[in-house]
């Protein structure tokens, strides 16, 4: 069998002679660790990263150079087996495949669950002898929370882009669960909106319920109530003598976002998510709900923009960015979920009705937290610096 290089995965070398050597990488990569990280908070999750991961880190940041648009996965794992990762693999491949812009998958492995270093340890004998089309970079995260295992890449992608000068406005982030399942069809979805900078928000569809006709039910359903959510807040966002009512927007959105369940797969821009501080580890104690979380945040902001602007161009631009999202909503990108289709039906702590219930419940709670926050003097939807996993850089 031909070896590879221990750092790249490359045939073509000896890992003695690979450019993307530890000198090469090491100082860069430490001093990005260490600015990400908030030393003065023991409580606060840490990044380690292999030798390995340190020269993905380096091809990715020369890949970015290039300026194009490129889509990152962020998977969260621990306790997998080489089977399970190659499964994962192959299924990223075919990803890949219809969407080329795929160019890096993290994977963030609760250091502390990971059982003997049981998912690392399997990824270095993977990667060691396989080549794959994107880069794999394994993050070891201390003090592991949900919210470290997504914002952990973010956090470093941004600082190489800081020191490439990459525009984030092209770099996706794709939170991606490990048991997911997506067609052609939806990538094909999902690459659309890449390369036409569109919001993009995604629905659990279930077996053995069809899963088309699910999708269509929802689908109308939504397009019935957001319709006529449009001329409403249309109004009542563009004329100062309408009043408009946050509580009944995050009422009326959080029963569109209800039908859709739990996701860990939405597509949000790095620059999105750079500026808004993060996903927000408040959602840590209510189970998760990150993804519904910041787009919550990510409406409220459009929304306070468009009050406090004065400008009509400005603020029918901003219209239309918030519309961008109700869009998004109205059609959402269908994928499976293999981890929840094993779980019962019923509604024990272990069923799916508990744990339907559970989202909605978190969701309920998201909703009114954010609408107290939104009729503060000064409302900020930016996670506060010292509540973050990871620094990002200013």
């Amino acid at each position: 069998m031909q070896s590879h290089c221990k750092l790249c995965g490359s045939e073509a070398h000896t890992t003695g002679a690979c450019q993307y050597t530890e000198q090469r990488s090491q100082k860069n990569i430490v001093q990005i660790l260490e600015h990400l990280t908030h030393s003065t908070k023991e409580t606060h999750p840490t990044i380690t990263l292999s030798e390995q991961s340190q020269a993905h880190v380096q091809k990715v940041a020369d890949r970015l150079k290039q300026q194009e648009r490129n889509v990152f996965f962020v998977i969260r794992c621990w306790n997998k087996t080489q089977a399970d990762l190659q499964q994962l693999f192959e299924r990223l491949q075919k990803i890949q495949s219809t969407m080329p812009e795929l160019l890096g998958v993290f994977i963030s492995i609760n250091a502390a669950q990971d059982t003997n270093g049981q998912t690392t340890n399997a990824l270095e004998s993977i990667l060691s002898r396989s080549t794959l089309p994107f880069s794999v970079i394994p993050l070891q995260i201390s003090k592991y929370s949900w919210t470290a295992g997504l914002n952990a890449a973010p956090a470093l992608l941004h600082s190489v882009c800081q020191e490439k000068d990459v525009n984030e406005a092209k770099q996706f982030i794709f939170n991606y669960s490990f048991d997911a399942v997506l067609s052609e069809p939806a990538v094909e979805q999902i690459a659309t909106h890449v390369r036409q900078d569109m919001p993009l928000i995604t629905m659990r569809v279930e077996e053995p319920v069809d899963a088309a006709s699910q999708i269509e039910m929802v689908q109308d359903e939504n397009r019935e109530n957001i319709t006529r959510m449009l001329d409403k807040y249309y109004e009542q966002l563009t004329d100062s003598a309408k009043t408009f009512s946050v509580e009944q927007f995050l009422e009326d959105y959080h029963q569109a976002m209800v039908m859709l369940g739990r996701n860990t797969s939405m597509l949000f821009s790095l620059q999105d998510i750079v500026r808004l501080g993060g996903f927000d580890p408040a959602c840590n104690p209510l189970g998760g709900m990150e993804d519904h979380e910041f787009v919550f945040r990510l409406f409220l902001e459009k929304i306070i923009q468009i009050k406090q602007s004065n400008d009509p161009n400005k603020q029918k631009q901003l219209v239309d960015q918030l519309f961008a999202l109700n869009n998004a909503l109205k059609e959402p990108v269908p994928y499976n979920d293999l981890a929840w289709n094993h779980l019962p039906q019923g509604d024990k702590k272990s069923g799916r009705v508990f744990k339907y219930d559970h989202e909605k419940k978190a969701l309920t709670k998201i909703g009114s937290r954010l609408a107290q926050q939104f009729h503060k003097n000064s409302p900020s939807f930016g996670v506060p610096v010292e509540e973050r996993d990871f620094q990002f850089s200013p």
